[in-house]
């Protein structure tokens, strides 16, 4: 979380690689268009001039889409994925986020 202003606070997202995956890792399978070509693109909140990186959105040539944001509730990441099921509640509407093309 990021105070912005008094009692406005944003959920933030920090990416880091690891050499193995440990117990409390969540993972999730996603279709195989994932291993070829994609396009990973940052998502930017701007709240009362504070610029927050907040998730990352990563498509694949024929459509597939697989985002992680900040959730809707505090300290939660939520997930969508083309194709599977379950409950998307970002903090705020996916079309507030501005992208960003990843760099890394």
């Amino acid at each position: 979380m990021h105070d912005v202003a008094e009692r406005i606070e944003v959920g933030v997202l920090v990416f880091e690689l690891v050499a193995e995956k440990n117990a409390q890792d969540l993972s999730l399978r996603v279709p195989d268009s994932f291993k070829r070509s994609h396009l990973v693109e940052k998502l930017l909140i701007d709240v009362d001039g504070v610029t927050a990186e907040s998730g990352v959105l990563i498509s694949t040539a024929n459509g597939d889409v697989l985002v992680a944001v900040a959730g809707a509730y505090p300290y939660t990441v939520t997930f969508f994925a083309t194709g599977l099921p379950g409950n998307f509640e970002p903090e705020y509407p996916l079309e507030k986020y501005r992208r960003t093309k990843y760099v890394g």
